[in-house]
């Protein structure tokens, strides 16, 4: 697959639930695309990226950031691209304030 959204969609995030957005154990770089504009003054959402080193190993996390609504921040976050050989799962969890929606994507920049 050359660059292409592997998948994407919308999660109703609640409070202190890490939910698993997609996970793949396709070989390739992915970049894993949040947006954040229906965040709320008062709330905070952790986004995370896991991935694992050997076939064996337990995945871990890779890329992680912690987000709040911010006046005049981007509401589009954006991992670095992640080299991954075994496995890699998107994440996002609400830390604070009212559950809110999360667009999302994980892109494919190349497979192996």
């Amino acid at each position: 697959m050359a660059l292409g959204t592997l998948d994407s969609g919308t999660v109703s995030l609640t409070l202190d639930t890490p939910v698993d957005l997609e996970s793949t154990t396709t070989a390739g770089v992915y970049v894993a695309v949040y947006n954040l504009t229906n965040l709320a003054l008062g709330d905070i959402i952790r986004l995370y990226v896991t991935t694992k080193v050997l076939t064996g190993d337990t995945e871990e996390i890779v890329f992680e950031g912690v987000y709040a609504n911010s006046m005049g921040a981007s509401p589009i976050v954006q991992s670095p691209p992640i080299v991954s050989m075994h496995s890699l799962s998107m994440m996002a969890e609400q830390t604070d304030g009212t559950g809110r929606d999360v667009p999302w994507a994980l892109i494919c920049i190349a497979e192996f």
